[in-house]
């Protein structure tokens, strides 16, 4: 009796496997976590310009959204895009990601505030230092000017500034 008073769907996303499916089904919020994967990929792959409207879409969705687990998991999805080798790809990631942080609320920017993103954007960053590309030295710089903004705007929040401060030494 006691498998009866376990949630059908949390049985499901057990024998599923994937973190997708388990977060989608654990989370009561509108939208599940791979539509809003399938957003950050559209907006930040295969443009060679920002597309505002993805962006906006993916903030209006994410307002919604308080579970910090669905939002850590855009979070380490954007990470992954900072790896990536094509610039238009990077710079689209790094653009979202200001987009993101200027319009959303606490959550999200706790999320961000992780030490994993910050040493990832100080990766580009040395890696622009290094290169001779133009690309990369243009991101390079976009990733300083976002770390010096939210390290100045998040200063006087210890949960948050902490991330961002600490990242940035």
């Amino acid at each position: 009796r006691a498998w009866r008073t376990v949630p059908r769907s949390a049985i499901m996303a057990h024998l599923s496997g994937t973190s997708a499916a388990f977060y989608s089904a654990k989370t009561p919020d509108r939208y599940s976590l791979d539509d809003l994967l399938s957003i950050v990929d559209k907006a930040t792959v295969g443009c060679e310009a920002p597309d505002a409207s993805l962006n906006a879409q993916l903030a209006a969705r994410l307002t919604e959204i308080t579970d910090p687990r669905v939002l850590s998991e855009v979070v380490r999805r954007m990470r992954k895009k900072l790896k990536e080798k094509r610039h238009s790809t990077v710079m689209n990631a790094l653009l979202l990601m200001e987009h993101l942080m200027d319009h959303l609320h606490t959550d999200f920017v706790l999320a961000m505030a992780n030490l994993k993103l910050i040493k990832q954007m100080t990766k580009t960053v040395k890696q622009g230092s290094k290169s001779t590309l133009k690309a990369r030295k243009i991101e390079a710089k976009k990733a300083i000017y976002l770390i010096a903004t939210w390290a100045r705007r998040y200063s006087g929040s210890p949960a948050i500034g902490r991330g961002f401060v600490d990242g940035a030494e």
